[in-house]
């Protein structure tokens, strides 16, 4: 029987020294908020004499702003036993002994020593958890800010809430709704319904491709586009890109950056339509360039073959050598529309292609004699053939305007490339008005020029005139 009451006598003291060893503060106070008892570490944290500390008022290490809250709790509870504050780990910044403050979590728990009511506390430093979220409080203040300033739809949405947690002001502005629409709903259900029937399921398919990001087989499109209905029955369309975040548990929040790209999607339709368009031009102008090629020149060539007959029967008949030249004048318009015709077609199949070798590839297959000079190496995206009928016309042209053996110069410009002759150049008035059908004189047929315009269009390029001094310099550059 004394040996167990030995043993219960040495508990406190065990008790004592194991709270004494222990890595984290420990502080005792009683019913008058007298501190009765603090371990080393509780020194060693807050910069107290372990010894002298003891017997102060607990408010000795909480700020001044915070003594009346702690009274009236403690008071309160001693008086009715109910906790106004969370006894679990209270955060508050104490008091060190040199002034300053240092944010530490306290657990309480109420013990009985001797019949008298103690108040226990563990004391933890939780500056680290403090300043990580001070962090990020400030860095969601900023993505706040950056979110607010963009023109886009910056959302996110939580998948342990199963709702949006953020949504930007743009919402209101593409959407054509308020955000607390997004803030008022559970789920995504009455979202989706703001989706475009026809892209619903797609929009709903890439979201949980999204979810099940860490272990999906396939990727995950980084955007996606679809279109949005507003209540007056307008329709946006939408660049998406959504992306997966998680943490401890696994998959927590979906954000995404939405974008209008309604504009986009307008000017790509007509390009399209366009496209389309042009395609069927070019159905239309090859079918009536077979008709001028076959059912012009057929009667053409019979009728050249006449008069050619009758001019060796009359020699000195000089009716029948005005049949014949008219007859060549009509051969050259015919060539010339067809030129025209097929430079209406438009660039039908471009490729990088070198400007040297198109330039002196033209040179070779025109009857123009005179000097070609190229003047560096210059690779530029075009359609070949194209290309080669627009040397083959400004060459032609020099042959014209410079005399029979013109020098003709084909270099890089600032943005493009130019091609220059050594003639009498072009006076400033006629500048625009070279470039119309049908402009010439010394017997052209006028199309050449203005198949060099169309081309150069139909490449996206614009073609200007300058002087050469002496000569004309034609500049292509982009429109």
């Amino acid at each position: 029987m004394a040996e167990k009451e030995h043993d219960a006598a040495a508990a406190p003291d065990a008790a004592a020294a194991l709270v004494a060893t222990l890595p984290d503060a420990v502080v005792t106070i009683d019913t008058e908020g007298t501190i009765r008892y603090v371990n080393d570490a509780f020194g060693d944290l807050l910069g107290y004499d372990t010894e002298a500390v003891v017997g102060e008022p607990v408010t000795e290490i909480v700020p001044g702003g915070l003594e009346p809250r702690h009274d009236r709790a403690f008071e309160r509870y001693l008086e009715t036993g109910e906790r106004t504050i969370d006894w679990s780990g209270v955060e508050f910044p104490a008091r060190h002994a040199s002034g300053h403050e240092v944010p530490v979590s306290v657990s309480f728990t109420e013990v009985t020593d001797r019949d008298e009511r103690l108040f226990a506390g563990v004391v933890r430093d939780v500056s680290d958890r403090v300043e990580t979220r001070a962090a990020l409080r400030r860095n969601e203040a900023m993505f706040r800010t950056l979110a607010e300033r963009i023109d886009a739809v910056v959302w996110v949405y939580d998948l342990h809430e199963e709702r949006y947690a953020y949504v930007s002001p743009e919402f209101e502005t593409l959407w054509g709704r308020p955000r607390s629409f997004l803030y008022d709903v559970d789920g995504l259900d009455e979202v989706a319904a703001t989706v475009h029937e026809d892209d619903r399921e797609a929009v709903a398919e890439v979201f949980r491709a999204v979810v099940r990001a860490d272990d999906r087989d396939g990727d995950v499109p980084d955007e996606h586009e679809y279109r949005v209905v507003r209540p007056d029955g307008s329709v946006r369309w939408v660049r998406d890109s959504p992306a997966l975040v998680t943490d401890d548990t696994g998959p927590a929040r979906v954000v995404g950056v939405a974008t209008d790209v309604t504009a986009y999607k307008d000017r790509e339709a007509r390009l399209q339509e366009h496209t389309e368009t042009l395609r069927a031009d070019n159905e239309q102008l090859d079918e009536f360039a077979s008709v001028v090629s076959h059912d012009l020149r057929s009667p053409l060539s019979v009728a050249a073959g006449r008069v050619e007959l009758a001019r060796e029967a009359h020699p000195d008949d000089d009716h029948l050598d005005a049949a014949a030249a008219a007859l060549d004048r009509v051969e050259s318009l015919v060539g010339g529309m067809l030129d025209g015709l097929r430079a209406d077609r438009g660039a039908q199949d471009t490729e990088p292609v070198s400007l040297t070798a198109v330039a002196r590839e033209a040179w070779t297959t025109t009857a123009v004699e005179g000097d070609l000079v190229v003047e560096g190496e210059y690779t530029l995206e075009a359609d070949p053939v194209r290309l080669r009928q627009l040397f083959q016309n400004l060459y032609t042209n020099a042959a014209e305007h410079a005399g029979p053996e013109p020098t003709v110069t084909v270099g890089p410009a600032e943005e493009g490339f130019y091609v220059e002759d050594d003639g009498s150049g072009i006076p400033e008035p006629e500048r625009e008005s070279v470039f119309e059908m049908g402009y010439g004189d010394e017997g052209g047929t006028g199309f050449g020029l203005a198949i060099v315009r169309r081309v150069a269009r139909r490449h996206g390029w614009r073609v200007s005139v300058e002087d050469a001094d002496p000569g004309a310099r034609f500049v292509f550059e982009p429109a």
